[in-house]
């Protein structure tokens, strides 16, 4: 039975070890985005492993409060959704990016905290904490 223990774990393991996800074709208006500003993209999906891959669907995610829509001109801005499937993947180097009009992503209308200014699990540095004193954090909302 090993043998088959050792092929239901390459098969479980195969998106992380084969697949890879590119987010491509970024067109930002200026150098970044300001407020409620969107953006078009699309995903590229690679295919460096030996089976092929069909009925693939991507779900995107907007995060730290930027929201998402899927390719069509009615296509409302959303937390998240669902893509359509993509073409089959050959293996050993198939490549294919979502079809049909870019996706789109719209920044939150309010300032996000960097990464920086985040502190553990929740909390937020305070923003008269000084860079190189022990940090003051607060609960984020």
């Amino acid at each position: 039975m090993a043998f088959f223990d050792d092929m239901t774990d390459a098969l479980k393991t195969y998106p992380e070890t084969s697949v890879k996800l590119e987010i491509v074709e970024v067109n930002f208006p200026d150098e970044a985005l300001n407020a409620t500003e969107t953006a078009p993209f699309r995903v590229q999906v690679s295919n460096t492993g030996p089976l092929e891959l069909t009925n693939v669907t991507l779900r995107i995610k907007g995060l730290n409060g930027a929201t998402v829509a899927n390719n069509g001109a009615a296509a409302p801005f959303v937390p998240d959704f669902v893509t359509q499937e993509l073409p089959t993947i050959a293996g050993h180097t198939g490549v294919q990016k979502t079809v049909g009009s870019p996706l789109k992503f719209k920044a939150p209308a309010a300032e996000q905290p960097s990464p920086r200014q985040r502190g553990p699990r929740g909390m937020e540095r305070h923003p008269e904490s000084h860079p190189h004193r022990p940090q003051r954090y607060r609960r984020s909302n």
